[in-house]
């Protein structure tokens, strides 16, 4: 046996493992019926991320659905602080110092992004020099322990630091791998990921919620609406052709 001093990602992931145990979550899952999304991506060039697809549906339907843009905060009382639009955190990895790493790409307001600008921003924190989120992210694993976790602490109390640095939902996926993520560690209301796309069209959806912010309805038919969402707005625009 030997100890392994823990790298900037694993301390990462262990302090927000650790604050992410103050929120009440609920899981809900749904298969959604993508085969327009499908055909009209498969017939793209340069084919957008499946994340980016789900980001955007989810910016979008924010729009509409003012709860998926809540955040709860418990300073100076509990309560709920709405933002004007809901940021979206999608994960992706990356190597630093020989070893794999997550890091975030944050998108401000993706309902107002075109595909093709959403995913160039994952392939850019996928594979950048000098990526700002992760810098941000390195820096802060540096600090020392005591004033990473109070960090944390005021982030989640006051919920707008971790809108503006992080973002208020975020999608991390391994359909592509064959994989579904069933259950996540997360400081913000709304986690979203999904499985493998079948070939019909097919993907077993996951939403994860801060029960304090919204009930088990709404989630419910946040993914449905991203369902609608994906088959019209989403698939004429990857059918258009991606500028």
């Amino acid at each position: 046996m030997r100890w392994l001093r823990l790298s900037p990602g694993r301390r990462l992931m262990a302090d927000i493992s650790w604050a992410s145990l103050s929120v009440p979550r609920c899981i809900i899952t749904a298969r959604l019926h993508l085969p327009r999304a499908l055909a009209a991506r498969e017939a793209c060039a340069d084919r957008p991320p499946w994340p980016a697809i789900f980001a955007k549906a989810f910016g979008l339907l924010a729009r509409e659905r003012p709860v998926l843009r809540q955040m709860h905060v418990s300073l100076p009382w509990p309560s709920l602080v709405e933002v004007n639009s809901a940021a979206a955190c999608i994960l992706v990895e990356r190597q630093h110092e020989g070893e794999a790493m997550l890091t975030g790409a944050r998108i401000r307001d993706p309902g107002g992004e075109s595909l093709a600008a959403i995913g160039a921003r994952l392939a850019q924190s996928k594979t950048a020099a000098d990526d700002r989120t992760t810098r941000r992210m390195l820096r802060f694993a540096r600090l020392p322990w005591p004033l990473r976790r109070l960090a944390l602490r005021l982030a989640m109390a006051t919920a707008l630091p971790l809108h503006r640095y992080a973002g208020s939902f975020v999608i991390s996926a391994l359909g592509g791998q064959g994989a579904l993520i069933l259950d996540t560690v997360s400081l913000m209301p709304v986690f979203l990921s999904f499985g493998p796309i079948g070939g019909d069209g097919a993907v077993d959806a996951v939403i994860s919620f801060d029960h304090r912010v919204m009930d088990g309805a709404a989630a419910a038919a946040a993914l449905r609406g991203m369902e609608a969402l994906i088959e019209t707005v989403l698939a004429d625009e990857m059918a258009g052709g991606l500028a």
